[in-house]
């Protein structure tokens, strides 16, 4: 459901918008709000050199603030209100694969 289709979500959704002008993590490794609906968030960053581990995988470090912050921006969106953080387990057991 994206904001447009939802008039009551519009306001949520140019708050954290906002809020996530203010992130300066969210600006310091380039990461964007790609979509952003009740119940859900993406969170896309560009693949890049300084974010990349020794073998040429995100650092884990890269993942886990993704999650973290995309999990707790869904929160938001579903309670109408700010949310500091959600509760997620991340297992990172084999590398992904590395595209270009």
């Amino acid at each position: 459901m994206r904001a447009e289709a939802d008039p009551e979500f519009a306001p949520i959704a140019e708050r954290i918008h906002a809020n996530i002008g203010r992130q300066g993590f969210m600006n310091l490794v380039g990461a964007e709000l790609s979509e952003l609906s009740r119940g859900t968030c993406t969170i896309a960053v560009e693949r890049r050199p300084e974010l990349l581990q020794q073998h040429g995988f995100f650092h884990g470090g890269v993942t886990a603030f993704l999650v973290d912050n995309a999990t707790t921006i869904a929160a938001a969106t579903s309670r109408g209100q700010p949310a500091l953080t959600a509760e997620y387990k991340l297992n990172l057991l084999s590398p992904g694969s590395a595209k270009s």
